[in-house]
């Protein structure tokens, strides 16, 4: 695989993105690209936006196009405390009259009400 072709790489942030020249991407907002995968096929993607260009060792000045559909999905991180909004230490808990709720540890003092 050429240094040139435009290739998919993961930032910081776990997106994943086009990796490329800036001289071949930065025209591509809102339109088509071929990336290069490592087992050597084209794929097309939508580039939704071109991040900041920057120069790599050999001079070459390389860039980030961000993908559509390339957002990260957020996962659902259980129950949070009806008290205090927290997700650490979450337990489902009863109040003095038995209306169900859930509490964290620091917020259950037993006597806790949901209603």
């Amino acid at each position: 695989m050429s240094k040139t072709q435009t290739t998919y790489r993961k930032t910081k942030s776990g997106e994943w993105v086009a990796y490329g020249r800036y001289s071949e991407l930065m025209h591509t907002e809102g339109k088509e690209i071929s990336i290069h995968k490592k087992d050597g096929s084209t794929t097309t993607r939508v580039c939704r936006k071109i991040g900041k260009p920057f120069r790599v060792d050999d001079g070459a000045e390389m860039v980030y196009a961000y993908l559509e559909g390339g957002e990260r999905i957020p996962r659902w991180s259980g129950p949070c405390c009806d008290v205090c909004g927290s997700t650490r230490g979450v337990h489902e808990a009863f109040d003095l009259s038995g209306i169900g709720g859930y509490a964290c540890y620091q917020c259950d003092d037993g006597f806790l009400s949901f209603a």
